[in-house]
């Protein structure tokens, strides 16, 4: 009696076959790619830590009197730290977005077709 792992055309046994097979992976093939990845841990963290201070608290990076960047995308009074990422998200929210119409516009099309 043939049991439900087991395959006429042999596919089951390839599968288990392919399951036992364990490679032994060189000591220093395993030390090389632990120290890779101890420098990309280090090297992402480096990155973190630097990312932290520009916007600190209590003033965030900001000028003294926390003014925002304004203007038009074209010319913008740029101020620093955290308030001239704010200044920047607020002129561009107001600006038209092509990209994301041709999106949605894409997307609406796909989904007409397919009910």
């Amino acid at each position: 009696m043939a049991t439900s792992s087991t395959n006429v055309s042999g596919v089951g046994r390839a599968n288990r076959a392919s399951r036992d097979l364990v490679v032994a992976v060189p000591t220093w093939e395993r030390r090389l790619q632990q120290a890779a990845l101890i420098l990309l841990r280090l090297g992402l963290a480096y990155l973190f830590f630097t990312q932290l201070w520009w916007k600190a608290p209590p003033t965030f990076g900001c000028t003294a009197d926390f003014a925002f960047t304004t203007g038009t995308p074209q010319q913008l009074q740029r101020t620093s730290g955290l308030c001239d990422w704010i200044g920047i998200e607020a002129v561009y929210a107001t600006q038209p977005r092509p990209f994301l119409w041709r999106i949605s516009i894409i997307a609406a099309g796909l989904r007409s077709q397919s009910i």
